[in-house]
């Protein structure tokens, strides 16, 4: 085989890779996440403590995603964070009950950022925080959005899928 054919054949591959992976033009990974305005501290003393993570969406076509306030999108954003000496917790919603549970979402339109304001100190909301009162901490902090497939996504063509920001240095306080 000549290499302009062994090209073609590895060409074309490619494409059919490419095509099962994002057979779906809208299901590339044009969107983003990320904490922000990267900060030096996130602090959780109190229920007003916050800071924001941001998912962008940099591509060409309107993104949903499930609103917080439902079962499909309260679960959706959770944290990664890791100490100095290598521990690893897992930040995330805690179990709650639905009075009122209809799929609802929020559309993101090329080029804008959709923002959660995320409050640690709220812990009716968030569970596995690792510090107690009065103690600050170096801690490597990532967020991770995840959005499974539901009959419910595809009848809204909700965005599903795994996204991870990149890795931000911090101190964490209580």
């Amino acid at each position: 085989m000549n290499c302009s054919v062994l090209g073609r054949a590895l060409l074309s591959t490619l494409m059919l890779c490419v095509g099962v992976a994002s057979a779906d033009p809208r299901s590339d990974l044009q969107l983003s996440l990320s904490v922000a305005p990267n900060p030096q501290q996130a602090s959780y003393a109190d229920p007003k403590s916050h800071f924001l993570v941001l998912l962008r969406n940099h591509g060409g076509h309107d993104r949903r995603i499930w609103e917080t306030s439902n079962s499909w999108g309260y679960f959706n954003l959770f944290f990664e964070l890791t100490d100095s000496a290598g521990r690893k917790w897992v930040i995330k919603k805690r179990d709650t009950i639905f009075t009122v549970n209809l799929p609802s979402f929020i559309t993101i339109v090329p080029g804008q950022i959709y923002i959660f304001d995320v409050y640690f100190g709220n812990e009716r909301e968030w569970q596995g925080l690792p510090l107690q009162r009065v103690e600050s901490q170096p801690v490597q902090i990532r967020a991770l959005y995840d959005s499974q497939p539901t009959p419910e996504s595809k009848g809204s063509d909700v965005w599903t899928g795994h996204l991870e920001s990149p890795i931000v240095n911090l101190t964490f306080v209580k």
